[in-house]
């Protein structure tokens, strides 16, 4: 099965771990134009995972109250969304389960991303609120 491809936006970061501080701040962007054709239709974030197996638990707060489902977001671009997650240690690699939904239908699949290449605690601190 053709897999979208999933990217992060400008917002998504991971804090590293300094002070058993591991929160992932995760807005999505996916492009299907690889599988359909086109960037024709929209698709939402079910849910995150490790891939490492280990826990990544949805840590909505108020500066970041989205969860999954995320909202439907147009194909090509990116979730006005920043989920926020805690964990308990670091990974590389985190697995996102996405629908898609286009004229040929709606499709569920799990694709593999990288964490968050941006280091939150670098560019301003870990967000806090």
């Amino acid at each position: 099965m053709c897999e979208p491809v999933v990217t992060f936006g400008d917002d998504a970061c991971k804090c590293p771990g300094k002070g058993n501080d591991f929160t992932y701040y995760l807005q999505f962007c996916v492009s299907d134009s690889n599988c359909s054709g086109s960037d024709s239709g929209t698709f939402r974030i079910l849910g995150v995972a490790k891939a490492n197996s280990t826990a990544l638990t949805p840590g909505p707060n108020a500066c970041y109250p989205a969860t999954t489902p995320t909202l439907p977001t147009p194909l090509g671009g990116c979730s006005t969304q920043v989920l926020r997650f805690t964990g308990t240690n670091s990974s590389n690699k985190l697995d996102v389960t996405v629908e898609i939904t286009s004229a040929a239908g709606t499709r569920t699949v799990v694709v593999e991303v990288p964490t968050p290449p941006r280091d939150c605690a670098v560019e301003a601190n870990c967000p806090k609120c």
